[in-house]
């Protein structure tokens, strides 16, 4: 049985840890910095200045992410 509780936290501890570094940090990062960078150059040519209202609603949802995280770890 205290095997099993300790497979069992193990497994938790590292799911944890994966969903942290890809769904926090990896992931969000990864389309703000491509909205941010590559889009602006794409998008400049055409006339389309709406990518800052994009990465704005971007960094609005990382910190909502963020926000739900801190409320689920701590109630």
């Amino acid at each position: 049985r205290a095997n099993l509780l300790s497979d069992i936290f193990y497994c938790s501890t590292i799911f944890l840890s994966i969903r942290f570094v890809f769904r926090l940090y990896w992931y969000p990062l990864k389309v703000i910095y491509s909205a941010g960078v590559a889009l602006p150059f794409r998008a400049y040519d055409r006339g389309c200045p709406i990518f800052m209202l994009f990465n704005l609603l971007l960094w609005i949802l990382l910190g909502l992410n963020v926000y739900w995280l801190i409320v689920s770890i701590f109630n």
